[in-house]
């Protein structure tokens, strides 16, 4: 996503979807773990620099990770800010 809330100087003070950012669900059936120990997965997208460009000046972007448990209690996060002139 675009990251144009809480920064300044203030922007649009907007989050803006990234054009063709959007991950698919990787798993269509729910998946069970059997024990509490940590699990690492990795997932890539490539997406194209001119996408990037949300705004004018200075880009910033986070990605936006959601994890819904079996019980529908949705957790979501946001990684770090990545700025640059995209």
């Amino acid at each position: 996503m675009g990251d144009d809330t809480g920064i300044v100087p203030a922007e649009d003070n907007v989050d803006d979807v990234i054009p063709n950012g959007l991950l698919t669900p990787i798993f269509s059936i729910p998946v069970v773990f059997t024990n509490s120990l940590p699990i690492a997965r990795t997932r890539t997208k490539t997406i194209a620099k001119s996408d990037l460009n949300e705004d004018v000046g200075l880009d910033e972007i986070r990605a936006m990770v959601t994890l819904t448990p079996v019980l529908p209690v949705a957790a979501s996060r946001e990684s770090n800010q990545v700025t640059g002139s995209f």
